[in-house]
């Protein structure tokens, strides 16, 4: 119990609610380590579809304001560009799959498919530590891209950034 504790207050604490970000891109793609993710109903899920070119994940809490702004922007990319991404939101809140059906209803959120880190491993192999954190995996399984902070997806140089992957 203690161990949840601290992490949840190591997320609480980093919640990035100021507009220091950093968008990191790597040069060479990152060798990662992924650990299982799972669906409301907890059954584990493959992130990766063969399909598309890249996974972006988000982590993020429904308590997390910068986290709530940034996911219409996500959503965007997931629906603008449907056939490159393969988009999940992964949370990190401690908020039960009930709790985050009521926040997408009321955000309006119907197309955001929300993943859940038991233990926060999956995290921890991604080394996130502040949300939201968003990062950009190629379909070889490498981090191409990590943003720590809010980022405005939306922005003409995120866009074309993307575009050009």
């Amino acid at each position: 119990m203690f161990k949840i504790l601290f992490i949840f207050t190591i997320f609480f604490y980093h919640a990035s609610a100021n507009d220091k970000s950093e968008l990191i891109i790597h040069k060479v793609p990152k060798n990662i380590k992924i650990s299982d993710v799972y669906d409301s109903k907890d059954k584990i899920v493959n992130i990766f579809d063969k399909k598309k070119k890249f996974t972006i994940i988000n982590f993020w809490a429904t308590w997390c304001a910068p986290c709530i702004k940034e996911i219409p922007d996500l959503l965007n990319i997931q629906s603008k560009q449907e056939e490159k991404f393969n988009v999940f939101f992964v949370s990190v809140g401690f908020s039960s799959p009930e709790d985050i059906k009521k926040f997408k209803e009321k955000h309006k959120f119907e197309e955001m498919k929300v993943l859940y880190d038991k233990n926060l491993e999956f995290s921890k192999d991604l080394e996130v530590s502040t949300i939201p954190t968003t990062i950009i995996i190629d379909n070889k399984q490498k981090e191409i891209i990590k943003a720590i902070g809010y980022i405005d997806w939306n922005a003409k140089k995120k866009v074309e950034l993307l575009e050009n992957l």
